[in-house]
């Protein structure tokens, strides 16, 4: 589905104001895809990569950004911790934006041990449009599409279409065992996800290397 321009606008807003980015932050974009969120965080924060698997559209945002300050990397990011091989780190601040969905706990769990050895020890992350479970049936919300839903499950026996839906304390587990704490923010009734999914923040836990909040 497309969205406005004010919309647009919101997301960025929000993702800045979450990680409260400055201009001296070192920023991973995860799945950046099209590269269009992470030409706006390049022009509030000293340096931008962005990792996405697709290379069609790492090449569309290689094409759409100006912005010297950001290096794009076509690399499944089941694979990140090998990123430190082509680009010098460590990052302050790290975006996963409405990507959530398509990685099962095991594969959430070794990229989250693989980012704490690739950031600060004060940073920010920031899962951003995640889909709540607790909200399913708010996108599910006639007899058809619960229907349609149900007998995919049933016969597929897995999540299918949008991807995983994401209970809060799964979430919470996975965090805690890999060194971080979270909180759970609504989206801005702006967009049009707000009603079936959440933003993520992510901050390292006290454990000897890091500080704590």
């Amino acid at each position: 589905m497309e969205i406005t321009r004010e919309q647009f606008d919101t997301i960025v807003e929000d993702i800045e104001n979450h990680l409260e980015l400055t201009s001296s932050d070192v920023v991973l974009d995860l799945c950046c895809g099209n590269g269009l969120i992470t030409r706006e965080l390049a022009r509030k924060c000293d340096q931008v990569v962005g990792v996405d698997f697709s290379r069609p559209l790492i090449e569309q945002a290689r094409k759409i950004t100006a912005e010297q300050n950001v290096r794009y990397i076509s690399m499944d990011v089941k694979e990140i911790a090998r990123v430190t091989s082509l680009v010098e780190g460590p990052f302050s601040k790290v975006l996963w934006y409405e990507a959530l969905q398509f990685f099962d706990e095991r594969e959430f769990r070794s990229i989250l041990a693989a980012l704490r050895d690739l950031t600060t020890g004060d940073v920010s992350i920031l899962i951003g449009s995640v889909l709540d479970h607790d909200r399913k049936w708010r996108f599910f919300d006639t007899p058809k599409r619960r229907l349609q839903y149900a007998v995919k499950l049933v016969l597929l026996r897995r999540e299918v279409g949008l991807g995983k839906w994401w209970r809060r304390s799964e979430i919470e587990r996975v965090c805690r065992q890999c060194g971080f704490a979270c909180d759970f923010k609504d989206q801005s009734e702006l967009l049009h996800t707000s009603h079936y999914r959440i933003d993520v923040k992510l901050y390292p836990l006290h454990d000897g290397r890091y500080g704590g909040r």
